[in-house]
């Protein structure tokens, strides 16, 4: 029940403003004047329940204003005649001045007597309004006594002007200084204005000189020492009015009060039974013993009295509501609601009723009702008592209903009545915190959680399981898991979680855990939860994707594709579902069902976003649709400008158009953007080396290893070196590979390039050493990063080809050579070069036929003037074999190429040189010739091909691009976590008492407006006036392939592409 703010509210220890208290005694209707009703401070219980009538009569809980407009009878003694005291005084006497009175003096008494005569009765009538709660009536009436008498003394005492009061008691001691009615009413205006001590020694002397004067007047100067604090002296004093007074009904009452006050409860219950003899159908004696056994904790014989005070007229409705109050506090809600109920139908406007109604409600968890309740307390509080509180329980009942809106336009309420308590101060920060959230100001909202959780609020003791639940969410929608995780399992400690909040740390803890089992488990339990939710399935999905990349394996990816096409079923308007379906098709060399994806991404998506459109550029490369592709990079990087993969992709499509202006621009601006990227100096030491620009290519790998020092960086200069044929600097690099990481592929190198670098001496001498050096090189178990086996081979067989030693040689060369397949459209020069090697052997060793099949294997991968080279042994080949038409034929197709060195053979020049490949080349020119007679044709001269070891240069071709995989990982799935204050009915969500159906998602964050750029050179503006796929559509080369709307046949559309053979 502390979460509704009951117990603060009864207990008086925890507030300052407590309510007011109805008297136990009779508000109208008997003997004499009625008793004003009063309010204790100093103990619980008195907080709790009625006191007598007149004891705390003067108490500090009424204001001056207050007092001001209370009944004559709450401030008058019962016996206080009408007549005012100046009357009395001149009474005393029974003289006139001046004698006999002669007729004006007769008339002007006649006027006197009736003037008086109206103002007794316009008193009396003001006594009775007042006791019946018309003071603004009577106030109209003592205007009227004020017309008649503007000195009555009674009037001014009536309406609380007691300093007036006083002045006009001054002027009475003159005449008569002992006059026993001016000291008791000195002495009550003294009390009046709160000056106890003033008053006690006017009382004292009363007492003293006559004892037995009022009975009154015991009560009131206990009131006079109970507001100094003196209780002993107070129940002594009303102690001597019951030796004075045995049967003073209202002495036992007050003084059983006051032991109940001290907490002397079988004194009290004495007193109480005293008082029940003398008046045994005067509830309030029943009340008050009630109060005393409810202090010893005997509720039951409580109730009993309780049940006897209900029989007693004029105390009904203070005994139901007192009896309601205990069986609350009982925790006896049914039989509480009973008596409160009971109470309002009596008086419905009772505003004490209709607040511990709403309390045993609440204790009922019937929120909706007490909140009817606590509303009706608002309405007829017209003084504001309980108003503060009634709003602060309303909108506590909110916060259980998770109606966090509600509750702070409640709270609201309370402020701008200048009601707010401090207890409400704290929830509205709770309320406060958790509307940041609801209004994704999750920064915010997460820095007022974490005061209230330092500060723990006793108010918010039970709120604290929340308060960690709802800043894990709040650091799950900004995909700071692994906070988001401590925090739910704080609050799972404190509390059962609920089902969006356990989700939530589910999620959270499959994104903490990254790409492994134990996370797909826990992404399986969280869709079980919340079925409908796609995040679940996308996570699965990253999760296998990543998986699939870095086991190589691809049944992973075309799982990963399965739990995509879900989550896209489930919610098909997610367009990151569509963006990350389609990567994952991309790696699975399908982009022509990739395109699709992502043009639904980007028709689906709020803003045109960069990488979607980079994307889909890498499809059209894939698929050789270069200048499609260079339009779609060119509106990524007008849509972001700092895109460097954007940059790095159009200019290798600009290279492969032959446009080397644009690639180097391109490149270059992304080192500008990425000055630090170590990558990005080795993606344009790349392009270096593809134009020739060697020593640029080896400055930039320069930088990047200033930048980052890698053994990969150090291996690319490494092949730098070797395509200048520097074998002493590569030989260096290769050295301090070897000292930053030592590797058995290091020594290999090390060894075949030495011995190269011998080789290049063009010493015979050394050749039988070379080769025996190289048959060891042979035994190691491993390659090197540059040198392979093939390039041992090679050199061993152009050493037996200058040693004239062809069939060791052929031997040498035919187990590295890779024969040719029919589909095979290009071939690595290498291989090209040794089985160049091979047709030469089988030349001089007089194998035409197997020559000139060697010779057909690579002529068509050559370049124009390698290729009349061997067009022109090939076709003196065929005249030796007495096929003198394909021999013409292929002449005249090598003169063509090279009418050169055709020119000269046919011509029959001497000493014609035939070098195509790298036996032309600086590092060969060393070696001998070898001189080629076929049958009776002309004799030439051809060299071995050698060439010192190298890689091939890298290829700007577009395969599948690593780069955009890193835009589908589980960090880049979008958290969308359960919002744990929503309540959930059936599918349906329940705000506060009414169901409202979702329909719509929730909006995405705004996004940051990217400013455009100047269009690039290589499309036009018109083309960038609109991004979405409409407008910019798969392109492809002649022949073109549509690619139609999402309702086409995508199988139709791949066989379309695959009879293109791309």
């Amino acid at each position: 029940m502390s979460r509704l703010g009951i117990t603060t509210f009864i207990d008086p220890e925890s507030r300052k403003i407590k309510p007011r208290l109805k008297s136990f005694r009779k508000d109208q209707n008997n003997a004499g004047s009625p008793r004003k009703k009063s309010s204790p401070i100093v103990n619980k219980s008195f907080a709790c329940y009625n006191i007598s009538s007149k004891i705390f009569k003067y108490n500090d809980s009424f204001s001056k204003d207050r007092s001001r407009t209370f009944s004559m009878g709450s401030t008058t003694p019962s016996n206080r005649r009408t007549t005012s005291l100046r009357m009395t005084a001149l009474n005393s006497s029974g003289k006139l001045p001046n004698g006999h009175p002669g007729p004006k003096e007769l008339e002007e008494s006649k006027n006197v007597k009736l003037k008086k005569e109206l103002v007794a009765e316009l008193l009396d009538k003001v006594k009775k309004e007042i006791t019946i709660g018309l003071y603004d009536i009577a106030l109209q009436t003592l205007k009227k006594v004020f017309k008649e008498d503007s000195n009555n003394l009674k009037a001014i005492y009536t309406i609380g002007l007691y300093d007036i009061a006083l002045q006009t008691l001054k002027k009475v001691f003159k005449e008569d200084s002992n006059n026993l009615k001016a000291i008791y009413m000195k002495a009550q205006c003294y009390i009046g204005l709160k000056e106890y001590k003033l008053a006690i020694p006017d009382l004292l002397s009363i007492i003293q000189d006559h004892p037995a004067y009022n009975k009154n007047i015991y009560i009131e100067i206990a009131t006079c020492f109970i507001e100094s604090k003196d209780y002993t002296t107070a129940v002594r004093q009303i102690t001597r009015g019951l030796l004075k007074f045995p049967r003073f009904l209202e002495g036992y009452l007050s003084r059983g009060t006051l032991y109940n006050q001290m907490q002397k409860w079988d004194k009290a219950i004495s007193d109480f039974y005293e008082a029940i003899s003398i008046g045994p159908t005067e509830g309030t004696g029943y009340l008050g013993l009630a109060e005393s056994l409810i202090g010893k904790g005997e509720f039951k014989n409580a109730i009993k009295m309780l049940d006897q005070a209900l029989k007693c007229p004029g105390t009904t409705n203070l005994a139901l509501l007192k009896r309601g109050k205990l069986l609350f506090e009982n925790h006896e809600f049914e039989k509480a609601l009973e008596d409160l109920s009971r109470l309002i139908d009596l008086e419905p406007n009772n505003i004490e009723a209709h607040y511990f109604k709403a309390f045993s409600l609440l204790g009922q968890e019937n929120l909706i009702d007490a909140a009817v309740s606590l509303e009706q307390v608002i309405k007829y509080d017209k003084a504001k008592k309980y108003t503060g509180a009634a709003i602060y329980n309303l909108g506590a009942i909110k916060i259980r209903q998770r109606d966090f809106y509600g509750a702070h336009f409640t709270f609201q309420r309370a402020v701008e009545q200048g009601l707010e308590i401090e207890e409400q101060k704290v929830l509205k920060g709770y309320v406060e915190a958790i509307l940041c959230l609801m209004r994704r100001k999750f920064k915010e909202g997460i820095s007022q959680l974490n005061k209230i959780i330092k500060k723990k609020h006793v108010l918010l003791q039970e709120y604290l399981g929340n308060c960690f639940a709802y800043r894990g969410y709040a650091y799950a929608s900004i995909d700071n898991h692994e906070k988001s995780v401590k925090d739910l399992t704080a609050a799972q400690k404190l509390q059962d979680l609920d089902n969006s909040s356990l989700y939530n740390l589910m999620i959270s803890q499959a994104v903490s855990l990254g790409n492994c089992e134990k996370a797909l488990e826990l992404l399986q339990q969280a869709s079980e939860l919340f079925p409908k939710n796609v995040e679940p399935f996308a996570y699965q999905a990253a999760i296998y994707f990543q998986l699939a990349l870095t086991t190589k394996n691809p049944s992973l990816g075309h799982k990963s594709k399965e739990l995509l096409d879900t989550a896209i079923k489930l919610r098909d308007s997610e367009s990151d579902l569509y963006f990350h379906r389609g990567i994952v098709t991309y790696y699975n060399n399908k982009p022509v069902d990739a395109v699709y994806d992502f043009e639904q991404a980007i028709d689906k998506a709020e803003d045109n976003v960069a990488n979607h459109f980079l994307a889909r550029g890498l499809c059209s490369a894939k698929l050789k649709m270069f200048k499609e592709a260079i339009q779609d990079f060119s509106i990524a990087i007008q849509l972001d400008e700092k895109c460097t993969d954007a940059y790095f992709f159009r200019g290798r499509c600009a290279f492969i158009l032959e446009d080397t202006g644009l690639a180097l621009k391109d490149f270059q601006q992304a080192l500008i953007i990425k000055p630090n990227d170590s990558s990005a100096h080795v993606k344009a030491s790349n392009l270096l080396l593809l134009t020739g620009a060697v020593d640029e290519a080896v400055k930039a790998l320069e930088n990047a290893y200033t930048i980052s020092p890698s053994s990969e960086i150090i291996l690319s200069k490494i092949k730098c070196y070797l395509l200048q044929e520097n074998i002493p600097l590569a030989l260096i690099e290769i050295n301090k590979l070897n000292q930053v990481a030592k590797n058995p592929k290091n020594n290999f190198d090390i060894e075949v390039l030495t011995l190269v670098q011998a080789l290049a001496e063009h010493d015979s001498n050394t050749y039988q050493k070379i080769l025996s050096e190289l048959a060891n090189v042979l035994s190691y178990k491993t390659e090197g990063n540059i040198c392979k086996v093939l390039h041992i081979r090679w050199i061993r067989g152009f050493i037996f080809m200058m040693n004239k030693n062809f069939e060791a040689a052929k031997e040498e060369f035919s187990p590295v050579i890779i024969k040719r397949k029919k589909k095979d459209q290009s071939m690595e020069r290498n291989n090209i070069e040794i089985i160049y090697n091979l047709a030469v052997c089988n030349l001089v060793l007089g194998n035409l036929e197997e020559a000139f099949e060697n010779f057909n294997d690579i002529v068509c991968f050559l370049d124009e003037n390698d290729r009349g080279k061997v067009l022109l042994i090939m076709g003196v080949i065929q005249y030796a074999l007495e096929m003198n038409r394909e021999a013409k034929t292929i002449l005249t197709e090598a003169f063509k190429y090279d009418p050169e060195i055709v020119g000269k053979y046919l011509e029959e020049s001497s000493d014609v040189e035939i070098l195509p490949l790298s036996s032309g080349e600086k590092f060969a020119e060393g070696f001998d010739c070898i001189r080629i007679v076929i049958g009776d044709s002309h004799p030439f001269y051809v060299r071995p091909c050698i060439m010192i070891p190298k890689s091939s240069l890298p290829s700007f071709d577009f395969g599948i691009e690593e780069e955009i995989f890193k835009f589908f990982t589980v960090n880049m799935v979008k958290c969308k976590p359960e919002t744990p204050w929503l309540n959930r009915v059936k599918g349906s969500i329940q705000f506060t008492d009414e169901i409202q159906l979702i329909e719509a998602e929730s909006p995405s964050e705004e996004k940051e407006e990217v400013e455009k750029t100047e269009s690039s050179d290589v499309f036009s503006e018109k083309s960038l006036r609109k991004y979405k796929s409409q407008e910019i559509s798969i392109r492809s080369p002649v022949p073109v392939v549509k690619i139609q709307d999402s309702d086409s046949s995508l199988s139709e559309i791949l066989d379309d592409i695959d009879d293109l053979n791309f």
